[in-house]
This record gives structure tokens, sequence and C-alpha cells, in this order.
């Protein structure tokens, strides 16, 4: 009897963090810091809860919207950092122009900057992803478990300031990338990835990560010169 008195009692706590997961309320069982004696920040944290919950509507195939989920994640694969760095390595073994050397060589340490960021932020806060969210994340690693800030918005903001501010792009191009943006970080809502909070911080931040990208940017010669002794072996 008394084994199961310790059994009940040990995996209360886990029902409560659960719980509170679910409706928003702030626990010391489930990580979190506010109570009510934490002013606006108690009361910020149960607006971000009640947000993220109601704009949760593609979290699961069963959700309001579920059935939108592939495009959700197509969102998501295309603001990953797998996808972008493989797309600068090949632009770079294809393409004869300095100009481009410039600007793939600058996204790849953009890229790089940005995931040294996130990583050591998401390291530090260690805030829990939404309990909605289904682990069936594009190529993830063990610190993709946390959630603040968004690595995809501060990605989406930071390329598309990057794009906008450093090329010549048409109007048409312009928009393009602002609405893919907008997309991305809104998509990570719906999807049930991240909290509403974890998208604006993110996308503050990306914001930020060009203004140091823009700082150290890496100048046209440097890149051919970069470039020259890999240009003969693969270039294509």
């Amino acid at each position: 009897m008394s084994s199961l008195k310790n059994r009940s009692s040990a995996s209360a706590p886990a029902d409560e963090a659960s719980k509170s997961l679910q409706h928003g309320t702030p626990t010391k069982d489930c990580g979190q810091v506010y109570n009510e004696d934490s002013g606006i920040f108690y009361w910020l944290f149960i607006v971000d809860m009640t947000l993220t919950r109601m704009l949760g509507i593609c979290a699961k195939p069963e959700s309001p919207l579920g059935m939108f989920r592939p495009v959700m994640k197509a969102l998501e694969i295309s603001g990953h950092g797998v996808p972008w760095i493989g797309a600068c390595l090949i632009g770079l073994a294809v393409s004869h122009r300095p100009e481009m050397y410039e600007l793939l060589i600058n996204v790849l340490t953009a890229i790089a900057i940005d995931l040294l960021i996130v990583s050591t932020i998401k390291v530090i806060c260690r805030r829990r992803r939404p309990a909605e969210n289904q682990m069936d994340m594009f190529v993830t690693v063990s610190i993709d478990n946390y959630s603040f800030p968004s690595g995809h918005a501060t990605r989406a903001a930071m390329m598309t300031c990057l794009f906008i501010l450093k090329t010549n792009l048409s109007c048409f191009s312009v928009v393009s990338v602002v609405v893919w943006a907008t997309a991305v970080c809104i998509s990570r809502v719906m999807l049930g990835r991240h909290h509403v909070f974890d998208v604006l911080a993110g996308a503050v931040l990306g914001c930020l990560e060009y203004r140091l990208v823009g700082a150290i940017w890496i100048q046209q010669e440097t890149c051919v010169a970069l470039m020259q002794p890999f240009q003969a072996s693969f270039h294509i």
C-alpha cells in the first residue's frame, strides 16, 4: 500500500506540470519562475501561453487546420539552416561571378553567427516548446528541444534584411522575400513549434544579427581571394 502511495505522490508533480503546460498556468514544477508576485512578467507569460494555444491551429493532424501541416512544414524546411548552407555551397561551386562569391560567403557567415547566438541563448534560457508541438521537426539536434528564441524567425528576419539591404532586388522580389519571412514566422506558432514571444524575440534578434553581419561584412576582393584555392578543384 505504501509503495502505491509513493508512486502516486511521485507522479503528482508530473501531472501538475503537464496540466500547467496545457492550460498556461505557470508552476514551479513545469520549470517556470513566474507567479502572481512577478507582476508584468506573470501577465506577459499568461498572454504568451494563451495566444500560443489559440494560434496553434496546425499543431496536430486533428487540429482545426491540420490539413495545412504539409505547407507549414515546407515553410519550416525553407527557413532551416541546413538547406541554406547547402544552397550556398552549391552556389559557390557553380558560380564564377565575384559578386556572387561576396554574397554567398557573407550569407554563410551570417548563418554561422545566427546558429552560434541562437544556440547559446537556448542553452541559457532552456524554455520548453509548447505542449502541442509534435517532435517531427526537420533535422534536429538536442538543442532543438528548447524554444526560445525561434531560430527560424532569426534567420528569416536576418536574411530579409540582408537581401533587401545588400542586393539590388526588384520591387516584386522585395515583396516576395518579406512575405516568405512573415509566413515562416507565423508558421512556427501555427505548427505549435514555438510560443508567440519566442518568434517575436527571434525576429528582433535576427535584425540585430544583420547589424552585426553588416559590421563585419567580407568585401568582394577578400571573398575572391578565399575562393581561389578551390576554383580549380571544386568549380563545375
